[in-house]
């Protein structure tokens, strides 16, 4: 796949993929609403109480991604939360 920037909305309280290692070799990343949005890599959705993430910020992170890996994001706290990214393709 090529590269592609693109924004994802991110709902409270459940972990929304984000970015496939299948299609994406990096990925960066940055939150654009108010509060805490989390972030983790792993092959299934994460559990809900998982401690295995970062938290993303306003400056860009950068993940790099295997073919089996998906990027998730879930908002801490009761409020949505808006992701966006740049992909590097395969």
């Amino acid at each position: 796949m090529a590269n592609a920037t693109f924004s994802v909305p991110c709902p409270a309280g459940v972990w929304t993929p984000l970015a496939a290692g299948v299609a994406y070799a990096t990925v960066q990343l940055q939150k654009t609403s108010v509060g805490n949005v989390q972030a983790a890599i792993a092959t299934t959705e994460p559990a809900p109480a998982s401690t295995e993430f970062v938290l993303l910020s306003e400056i860009l992170a950068t993940f790099t991604l295997a073919a089996g890996d998906v990027l998730w994001c879930m908002p801490l706290g009761a409020a949505d939360a808006m992701v966006r990214g740049i992909g590097t393709g395969v």
